[in-house]
């Protein structure tokens, strides 16, 4: 004869007993019709944006996240934001011979994705974009584009140096930016 095996019977005390041990004392003392408002709050999170990161996100067409550091005298904090939340495969562009944006593109986030090359045309064409040559309007009539360094996370300037300046002697390569490649994209986002 087989011996039939005990049932076991999970209660609700139980069940509350252990979350308490396991630290989950604050969700149980919520009501579970905020639970759900919770899970839009979560959801409605871009992907790739780090915490405190206010400057720009954008997804190149594989998905990958591209993070553009503000201009102007939030610059630093963003630049830092950028270089604390970078990893050894982000990809960062700058404009070689003008001030600008810092851009990031975090390819750590998504597998096999630091040579697509499509991504990084994307992210030196923000960074022309965003980044400014005597503050003029970025004329593109001979259609040469701009010149964009970049470099792995690793060859950003550290600590006691300008704020997330790349070393140009530590470059990886250089890639021509197009701006007009991506204004509708820019555009897209600033109205949609």
């Amino acid at each position: 004869m087989k011996k039939k095996k005990k049932a076991t019977t999970i209660t609700k005390e139980k069940v509350i007993s252990s979350l308490q041990k396991l630290g989950f004392q604050s969700i149980l003392q919520t009501h579970p019709n905020t639970w759900k408002s919770f899970r839009q709050q979560y959801q409605k999170k871009e992907f790739g944006r780090p915490k405190g990161f206010t400057g720009r996100l954008f997804t190149s067409p594989a998905g990958v996240p591209i993070l553009i550091g503000k201009e102007g005298t939030s610059s630093s904090h963003a630049d830092e934001t950028l270089r604390r939340i970078s990893q050894g495969s982000d990809l960062w562009f700058q404009v070689y011979d003008y001030n600008g944006s810092r851009v990031l593109l975090r390819t750590s986030l998504k597998r096999g994705m630091k040579g697509s090359k499509g991504c990084m045309q994307m992210a030196a064409n923000l960074a022309a974009y965003f980044s400014y040559s005597g503050g003029g309007e970025y004329d593109d009539d001979d259609g040469e584009g701009v010149r964009v360094m970049y470099t792995d996370s690793k060859h950003v300037a550290k600590r006691g140096s300008k704020v997330g300046q790349m070393r140009r002697n530590k470059s990886l390569g250089f890639m021509m930016g197009y701006p007009l490649d991506v204004e509708d994209v820019v555009c897209d986002k600033k109205h949609g």
